[in-house]
């Protein structure tokens, strides 16, 4: 095919066998031919491919099949591919995706790769540094290793990754080197963030991660980029080695109960916690600290027994997560004051111990936060409600005085999924709070519900919000209230 431009296959065409690297057509229209015996790998000259109208003869794409296709940049998949092989386009280095919309559509694609650590199993746009955008299918199974690895240009927006049960799996290496990734949303039925996942991504500036997170991988955001805050759910119960060496992090959020269970893994981070790291150049960090963050960011700091607060290195914000207590048989899904008064005796953080301000989780398991279940806890500061609560009971933070924040989930998004639809009487009547934002699924406010909030100053209802009743005295005695407005409903 020396000298040629544009090619399109002959209709009549049943087969095609062998290679075209040495094809010189920068245009080609592909028959309805099956692609497993032919390949276009190396082909340096290809800037356009196209499949024939109602093209259904493959459900994939090969492995390798368009690797080294340097000039290759307009492709458009057919709704029959389900799966794109092992290093299927790697180093399509002018990739770009659809002629009409310069984005890689993969809406029908379930397998991106396949399952494993090698890139043998993945690799499949690795390299593709001008590739920006790419969609997803809300049915996506599998993003194999290697995956992306190197797309420099590629951007990542609040909704790119797939919230499907069935992608639960980020693979080792999948976005290594993405340097133009800047916030990182990672969705709730993301369970594993496997090593190097997000390896060397250094514009990265906001990550948030949803509660179903349960495992951070070896040097999963080594090297990434300088991050001001992350929470980490309740839910995540592993973070490997180096999972943020190199990370300039200013705060990180993080489950006490991540030490405080009685697995083993749990008694050994309690255990390297409490113990000062031996290398070098930890500083005063403890060893867990050193294991997970590496040498602290601001150089050497000062020697000190508080591993939370070391004032040049990351700054670690615990809190509690409260749900059933154990031997519970019945209302396992509401949280009630016996639950929460034996958990502020376990762990020894009630008023009664003289202890310090603390800060709480309500388990994912919980749907209903009872009647008086946290009243009077004078010492509860920040209060954080996964999105499937759908009731506070009356009382439930009554005379919290030091309770200055209320949130809903992992970060401000969830308030888009939650299900919070009643707040009881008196709810949170003598809080702190100065500003509170009700999800739109809230329809009613109880009577007293933040009475005597007396620094209570702003008060917002989501967008969309569905709220029909405010009864009696709720926002009486709020004495520094200067923003409410009623929403339409």
């Amino acid at each position: 095919y020396a000298g040629l431009i544009s090619y399109t296959f002959d209709s009549k065409v049943t087969s095609i066998t062998g290679s075209f690297e040495n094809s010189t057509a920068s245009s080609v229209v592909f028959p309805n031919v099956d692609l497993s015996s032919c390949s276009f790998a190396g082909n340096t000259y290809l800037q356009n491919f196209q499949f024939v109208s109602n093209y259904n003869a493959s459900t994939s794409i090969p492995t390798s099949f368009f690797s080294g296709c340097t000039s290759l940049q307009y492709i458009t998949l057919p709704s029959c591919i389900t799966t794109v092989g092992a290093s299927s386009f790697s180093g399509c280095s002018s990739l770009l995706g659809s002629q009409n919309t310069s984005s890689l559509n993969l809406e029908h694609v379930t397998n991106i790769g396949f399952a494993g650590t090698s890139q043998n199993s993945g690799s499949c746009f690795a390299n593709c540094i001008k590739l920006e955008t790419v969609i997803f299918s809300s049915n996506l199974a599998v993003l194999g290793p290697y995956s992306f690895s190197g797309c420099s240009s590629l951007l990542i927006d609040t909704d790119t990754l797939p919230s499907c049960s069935s992608f639960n799996h980020i693979y080792p290496y999948c976005f290594n080197g993405c340097t133009s990734i800047n916030t990182l949303t990672i969705p709730a039925n993301v369970e594993i963030i496997d090593s190097y996942s997000f390896y060397g991504c250094t514009g990265i500036q906001s990550i948030y991660i949803s509660t179903g997170l349960t495992t951070i991988g070896e040097s999963a955001f080594e090297a990434a980029a300088t991050i001001d805050y992350i929470n980490l759910p309740p839910s995540v119960n592993s973070i490997g080695l180096n999972a943020f060496n190199g990370m300039k992090l200013s705060s990180l959020s993080m489950s006490i109960n991540y030490f405080l269970s009685t697995t083993p893994s749990a008694i050994q981070n309690l255990q390297d916690l409490t113990t000062t790291s031996t290398a070098a150049d930890a500083y005063g960090y403890s060893t867990w600290m050193y294991n997970v963050f590496g040498t602290p960011f601001g150089g050497q700091s000062s020697k000190s027994s508080d591993f939370s607060n070391l004032p040049q290195g990351v700054k670690i914000e615990y809190y509690y997560t409260f749900g059933k207590m154990p031997g519970s048989t019945f209302d396992m899904s509401i949280l009630t004051s016996q639950d929460v008064e034996y958990w502020l005796n376990t762990w020894e953080i009630s008023s009664v111990f003289t202890s310090g301000p603390f800060n709480a989780f309500v388990s994912p398991s919980i749907t209903e936060i009872g009647e008086g279940a946290f009243s009077n806890c004078v010492n509860l500061s920040t209060m954080s409600l996964h999105a499937s609560v759908t009731s506070i009971g009356s009382s439930a933070f009554s005379n919290c005085t030091n309770m200055s924040n209320l949130f809903i989930g992992t970060y401000l998004d969830d308030l888009n999924n939650s299900q919070l639809k009643t707040i009881g009487d008196y709810a949170f009547t003598g809080s702190v709070m100065q500003q509170i934002i009700l999800p739109s699924t809230v329809a009613s406010l109880g009577r007293g519900c933040f009475y005597n909030s007396q620094k209570l100053g702003n008060v917002i209802f989501f967008r969309g919000s569905k709220i029909e009743t405010i009864n009696d005295f709720c926002f009486a005695n709020c004495s520094n209230l200067t923003s409410f407005k009623f929403p339409t409903t």
